[in-house]
């Protein structure tokens, strides 16, 4: 039986738990004991159209700090911007690997010498984790001032993500977009499946500062599933036109943006380089 009585903040975040592992609105509601009507009034107030009561807020619709100077940020939080395994782990919950530090490493190097400009191919086996790795993490990183170690540098960043179909390419930039906006911690649904601890440490828009601009501040805000642009610290604004990070393919075509970090993912592929014309239209 569905219960009748007011929702705690353990339900609210249990159900939305639930929601976040793929279960539907009424198999989640009934997961805590409440009715589909409960789940999908729930889902609208966590949205924004109709917001919780102080008590049932928690992080996720908690205000959120405005963006934070290095001085600012706690200690650890900027050991997490020197070292690419720890940032992955207090925030993603990634293992540590020495593969993915050096290449976040050789990134970095390679976007802190502005007077070359650097191509390069990555090859590994499928299942690597390599597209998380270059589309999601390391852009994450980079955002943050991981690197460098400078939030403003990091909010500066123009980042593309490309793919063979911009459906894809569409899919990394929101995909980044969300988890930079979320209130709780990062949660990997496969961890939850295996039975093993599926949050993360620490709230990147807690701990830097949000990164979706405010309207009420004057701000302008392009926060599209295809490309958006970050908030500044309060000193620094963005005189360029490019967004900080815009998803990009090879079959609708993309105008020269000046970005400083480019990634394709699966660009070559067997459909479009069978014969000697396509790969030479690939490599033009």
């Amino acid at each position: 039986m569905p219960k009748a009585s007011i929702a705690t903040p353990d339900e609210i975040d249990g159900f939305l738990n639930f929601v976040d592992l793929g279960f539907s609105v009424e198999q989640a509601a009934k997961r805590v004991g409440r009715s589909r009507r409960w789940g999908f009034d729930t889902v609208r107030r966590v949205n924004g159209k109709n917001p919780l009561s102080p008590g049932q807020r928690g992080t996720r619709t908690a205000k959120l700090p405005s963006p934070k100077a290095y001085d600012e940020l706690d200690g650890g939080v900027k050991d997490a911007l020197k070292d690419f395994n720890l940032f992955c782990k207090v925030f993603l919950i990634r293992d540590p690997s020495p593969w993915r530090h050096d290449a976040a490493m050789r990134t970095v190097d390679r976007l802190l010498d502005r007077t070359r400009r650097d191509y390069q191919i990555v090859n590994c086996p499928p299942g690597s984790g390599k597209t998380t790795l270059f589309t999601f993490d390391i852009p994450m990183w980079l955002i943050c001032g991981g690197g460098a170690e400078d939030p403003a540098w990091g909010r500066a960043m123009r980042i593309l993500l490309g793919s063979a179909t911009k459906n894809v390419a569409i899919h990394y930039v929101k995909f980044l977009r969300d988890v930079l906006d979320r209130r709780r911690p990062f949660y990997d649904k496969d961890l939850a499946l295996r039975g093993e601890h599926p949050e993360a440490e620490l709230v990147a828009a807690l701990e830097f500062g949000r990164f979706k601009p405010d309207a009420s501040l004057g701000e302008d805000i392009l926060w599209e599933k295809n490309q958006f642009t970050v908030a500044q610290l309060a000193h620094l604004d963005i005189y360029d036109k490019e967004p900080t990070v815009q998803a990009a393919s090879k079959e609708s075509g993309f105008l020269g943006e000046r970005v400083i970090y480019s990634t394709w993912d699966d660009l070559v592929v067997g459909r479009n380089s069978r014969t000697a014309e396509q790969q030479a239209e690939m490599s033009r």
